[in-house]
């Protein structure tokens, strides 16, 4: 295949459960996993044998200090909300103790460490100051990149070999694509997502108003919305029109882009975007009585009301279990990291075990 990439089988494409319910009308307009032509780059560049920043000699060594960069995030379970009636979250008793989704189970040091300082602002104070820790404040001097440089080939092949090391940079370049935008996904929907909810705050999300900060690996830890915010004056009915900033003109030319340079659907993206807005959304309500229908429904509508599929639809479920045991919270499509042996399958893996 093109610049030396892992294949994706026939076998492993069918491992993402994107098989769908029936279809909404107009399909044609939307696609969940986007085409490989969404963004051109370039084909048969030849990769630099040299290793960066020491990464040839032990990749195991060099991360046995801080784990393996794969994202994971801790959030509790909570009380009832008001969301559609069957959905878990409408359901669920608090059972008042974090578990760790979207990962390994290790939690990262580094990364929340780093996460970004809290943004000078009344959006996110007490409670709510988690859910802002991504922004960078107006006085953390921290250089950021802009997306749509971000994410050329060239920039995204010199991260990921910094981040992952030659040893698994390219051959296991979907895998690596997939776990590297579990990070940005981390920084860019819990401050959009609880600003919108609570306060009816937006800002102007196209890639070139998005700056992201990198660690010294590469692994975003933090982003600078360089638009100028405001606070809907009627905020929309539609939750889709409410969140096109985050959905359309974010998410989906970010998603559309690694998708294109890593070679794996973008169901298996949109799924993570999902997992950590679901989290996002449990982690506020135990934290605060606003309206949480809008944030519910980018999870729980099949369709959009112009028609498309909603790509982020039970991107979360969760699957009753035998004996009265508590449901258990499954993705909807598979993340990758069970093909990175030391990795292992992320707690929330839809695979059979």
């Amino acid at each position: 295949m093109g610049r030396g990439r892992a294949a994706l089988s026939a076998q492993g494409v069918a491992e993402f459960g994107q098989q769908r319910d029936a279809p909404c009308r107009d399909r044609g307009a939307h696609q969940l996993s986007v085409g490989r032509a969404a963004v051109p780059h370039q084909r048969g560049r030849r990769r630099s044998g040299r290793s960066r920043r020491g990464l040839g000699a032990d990749f195991h060594a060099l991360h046995a200090d801080r784990r393996q960069p794969y994202p994971c995030v801790w959030w509790a379970r909570a009380g009832p909300v008001d969301c559609a009636a069957d959905h878990p979250l409408a359901q669920r008793p608090c059972a008042g103790r974090a578990q760790c989704w979207s990962g390994r189970g290790v939690f990262q040091p580094v990364l929340a460490a780093h996460a970004g300082a809290a943004l000078n602002s009344p959006l996110f104070d007490g409670t709510l100051a988690p859910f802002g820790r991504t922004l960078l404040a107006a006085n953390d001097l921290r250089p950021v990149v802009a997306l749509p440089e971000l994410l050329q080939p060239a920039r995204l092949d010199q991260l990921l070999l910094s981040v992952y090391g030659p040893q698994l940079m390219p051959s296991q370049l979907p895998v690596l694509v997939s776990q590297w935008a579990k990070f940005y996904f981390m920084q860019i929907i819990p401050p959009v997502l609880v600003a919108s909810l609570v306060q009816g705050w937006h800002w102007p999300l196209t890639l070139d108003q998005v700056g992201v900060a990198l660690d010294e690996r590469g692994v975003p830890c933090g982003v600078r919305l360089l638009g100028q915010s405001e606070v809907w004056r009627d905020v929309p009915v539609d939750p889709f029109q409410r969140f096109a900033g985050l959905l359309d003109d974010n998410l989906q030319p970010f998603i559309s882009a690694l998708s294109a340079y890593g070679e794996l659907p973008g169901a298996v993206l949109w799924s993570s975007a999902g997992d950590y807005l679901e989290g996002c959304l449990t982690r506020l309500a135990e934290c605060s009585d606003a309206s949480l229908a809008a944030g519910m429904a980018l999870l729980t509508e099949k369709c959009r009301p112009d028609g498309r599929a909603n790509p982020l639809f039970q991107a979360v479920r969760y699957v009753a279990q035998k004996n009265g045991a508590e449901p258990r919270r499954q993705r909807r499509v598979c993340c990758l990291s069970h093909r990175v042996e030391w990795v292992g399958r992320c707690e929330h893996c839809p695979l059979p075990a």
